[in-house]
């Protein structure tokens, strides 16, 4: 239980780091800021900051639900060593949905200088709190003894 929860831990903290590095280069000035700044790309830019916030809205329930998916649970939940893998796999699924939107609201925040780029960051890191991993979690969302039988198997 400990391997599976020290990995979950691992890949949870990858995407808040790269959004602290993107926005760390971006504060610095070593990226450039602001490039679609302006009135040019009036229509272009309102299309792109609706997509955005469009995505976002839908990102947040498919990653906060997507372990409880019928489809989904079926493939942790068995009684194979596969299941361990299937668990992580899921997991970082989930993780990488709300990470790479939030890399994309902070990049269109730090290119457009809109603040719904930020806005729209700052809803993903609240969302991306609910999927803290913890040992609670993992016996809830699988078979309390499935999981720890699979955690021997090696991960590749």
């Amino acid at each position: 239980m400990k391997q599976i929860l020290s990995l979950l831990r691992w890949q949870f903290f990858i995407w808040p780091l790269l959004a602290l590095i993107l926005l760390v280069l971006c504060e610095t000035d070593v990226l450039p800021v602001g490039l679609w700044a302006g009135e040019e790309m009036s229509q272009a830019s309102f299309l792109l900051l609706t997509g955005v916030q469009l995505l976002t809205l839908c990102v947040i329930p498919v990653s906060l639900k997507l372990l409880h998916w019928t489809f989904i649970r079926k493939q942790f939940q068995t009684e194979a060593p596969s299941a361990f893998r299937s668990y992580l796999l899921w997991n970082m699924v989930r993780c990488s949905l709300l990470g790479m939107v939030l890399l994309l609201n902070l990049g269109i925040y730090y290119s457009m200088l809109h603040t719904s780029g930020a806005l729209g960051a700052l809803i993903i890191m609240a969302a991306y709190a609910f999927c803290w991993p913890s040992e609670l979690k993992i016996k809830t969302e699988t078979s309390s003894g499935q999981i720890e039988a699979a955690s021997d198997v090696e991960v590749e």
